[in-house]
């Protein structure tokens, strides 16, 4: 019988500072590893049950979102300016639309370099994370432009395009009437 009093005292120990545990961090059942170490079991935490909540998926997507600012070259912007054109990165923001879906807005902006300055820029977004429920929602009310990506939309000011699951936005002010269309079919050319 003496034995067995150690092994209680243990045995109530152990199960008090599991309870303990419990209280504390608001449960109402025994810490996993308090109640593994009494039964003898090993327990694991599954994978991603430490993740900080973001989905694997809009990491990945961020990670593999291009570079706005390799998508034309400054030559290439040079062609559509009519002039020397040189680059510079516009920064990141959130573009995430509530639909729970994370995206971040990527720019790159170009600027026509002369001394005149005759006011053209162009400025190319990368939706990061963006899909084509995303796409959609941001062009219910543009108008289609056939043959650019695998849907595109917009007018003298603006393009909006997805292709090969990446959804970029062109706008600006170019001399050619379809400048951002051009600028646009450059830049879907590099996904």
């Amino acid at each position: 019988m003496t034995r067995t009093r150690p092994l209680l005292m243990l045995t109530t120990l152990i199960l008090g500072a599991a309870a303990l545990s419990a209280c504390s961090s608001g449960g109402s059942q025994p810490a996993p590893a308090a109640a593994s170490a009494l039964s003898g079991a090993t327990t694991s935490t599954p994978p991603g049950a430490l993740d900080s909540g973001a989905p694997a998926a809009d990491a990945t997507a961020a990670a593999t979102a291009p570079d706005p600012c390799s998508l034309i070259t400054d030559a290439e912007a040079g062609t559509l300016f009519g002039g020397p054109a040189a680059h510079k990165a516009g920064g990141s923001s959130d573009a995430s639309n509530g639909s729970g879906v994370v995206v971040t807005e990527n720019l790159c902006e170009w600027n026509l370099i002369t001394s005149d300055q005759l006011g053209h820029d162009l400025w190319v977004a990368v939706y990061a994370g963006a899909d084509r429920a995303y796409f959609n929602d941001a062009v219910t009310h543009e108008t289609p432009i056939p043959g650019l990506g695998d849907a595109a939309t917009g007018d003298s000011i603006h393009v909006y395009v997805i292709s090969k699951g990446t959804v970029l936005q062109i706008y600006g002010s170019l001399p050619a009437s379809d400048g951002l269309q051009q600028a646009a079919a450059i830049a879907i050319g590099k996904l």
